[in-house]
C-alpha cells in the first residue's frame, strides 16, 4: 500500500514539475510571437527594429553563440567573479525587447525603446535581490531572444540555424559535456539561464535557449504563412511534453533541442502536406 502511495506521489510531483515548465514554455512562445509582430510592424519607425529585421547569416550567428559559450565556460573555470556581470548584461539586453513590445501600444517608438531599456535594467537588478522573479525574467528574456532571431531570419534560414544548434546541443551534452558545466553553474547560482520547477523535493530545469528556439522558428514562419507558425507551435509543444516526461523518467541531463527540432519539422511538413500552407 505504501509503495502504491509513494508511486502515486512521485507521479503527481512529476506532473506538477512538467506542467510548471510547460506553462513558462507556452508563455515564452506567446510573448515572443507578440514581440516579433511588434518589431516587424515598427521596422520603418524604429532604427533598432530595422536593424533587427536585417536578414541574418545563420552561420555567423551560430558562430557568435559558440563564442558566447566559450566565454561563459572560461568565466566559470577561471573568472567566476564575472559571472553575475555576464548574466546581468545578457538578461537586461534580452528583456528590453518584450518590455518594448508591451509599452509600444501606449507610447511612440523611441519613448518605448528608452523606457523598455530602463525597465529591463531594473528588472535584471531586481532578479539578484529577489530570486523569486528569476523564472519570469528568464521566460521574458527567452521570448526576447527568440523574437530577435525570428525577425532576422527567413523561415528556411531559421530551420538551418536550428539544425546547426541542435547538432551543437547534442555535442555539448554528450561529447564535450560543457553544457553540463554551464547547467550546474547556472543552477548553483539560480541564474536566469534556466526555468526552474520544484515540487516535493524534486527539481527540473529547462534552459532558456530551449524556450527561445521555437519562438524564433514561429516568428520566422509568420511572414511565410501564419498557419505555419501554429503547426510549428504544436510540434514544439508535443515534442517538449514528451521530452520532459523522458527527462523525469531518466533523471539525467538530456539535450532538448534535437527532439524539439524534430517535432517542429514534422508538424510543419504535415501542415504543408495537408495543404494548410505552401511548402
Amino acid at each position: 500500500m505504501k509503495k502504491a502511495m509513494d508511486s502515486s506521489e512521485l507521479w503527481n510531483n512529476a506532473k506538477a514539475l512538467i506542467l510548471t515548465i510547460l506553462i513558462f514554455y507556452v508563455a515564452a512562445q506567446l510573448i515572443g510571437l507578440y514581440t516579433g509582430i511588434i518589431i516587424m510592424k515598427d521596422v520603418e519607425k524604429n532604427p533598432v527594429a530595422k536593424a533587427l529585421s536585417q536578414e541574418g547569416d545563420p552561420l555567423l550567428i551560430f558562430a557568435y553563440i559558440l563564442l558566447s559559450a566559450f566565454v561563459l565556460i572560461l568565466v566559470i573555470k577561471m573568472l567566476k567573479f564575472l559571472f553575475p556581470l555576464l548574466e546581468f548584461a545578457a538578461l537586461s539586453t534580452a528583456l528590453s525587447l518584450p518590455l518594448y513590445a508591451f509599452l509600444r501600444p501606449f507610447l511612440p517608438a523611441l519613448e518605448s525603446t528608452a523606457l523598455g531599456i530602463i525597465l529591463a535594467l531594473l528588472v535584471a537588478l531586481l532578479k539578484f535581490k529577489y530570486p523569486v522573479i528569476k523564472n519570469g525574467a528568464a521566460m521574458l528574456a527567452a521570448a526576447g531572444v527568440g523574437a530577435a532571431l525570428g525577425v532576422a531570419f527567413d523561415l528556411y534560414a531559421a530551420f538551418l540555424f536550428l539544425l546547426f544548434f541542435s547538432l551543437y546541443d547534442f555535442v555539448a551534452v554528450f561529447i564535450t559535456k560543457h553544457m553540463e558545466v554551464m547547467a550546474r553553474e547556472a543552477i548553483k547560482r539560480n541564474a536566469a539561464y534556466t526555468i526552474t520547477a520544484v515540487k516535493g523535493g524534486k527539481r527540473m530545469d529547462l534552459g532558456t535557449g530551449d524556450l527561445a528556439a521555437p519562438v524564433m522558428l514561429e516568428t520566422a514562419a509568420l511572414l511565410h504563412h501564419p498557419i505555419a507558425a501554429l503547426f510549428i507551435f504544436a510540434g514544439a509543444l508535443i515534442s517538449m511534453s514528451l521530452f520532459l516526461w523522458l527527462v523525469w523518467r531518466k533523471k539525467m541531463l538530456l539535450p532538448a533541442l534535437p527532439p524539439q527540432f524534430a517535432g517542429m519539422v514534422v508538424l510543419y511538413l504535415i501542415g504543408a502536406v495537408v495543404g494548410a500552407y505552401p511548402l
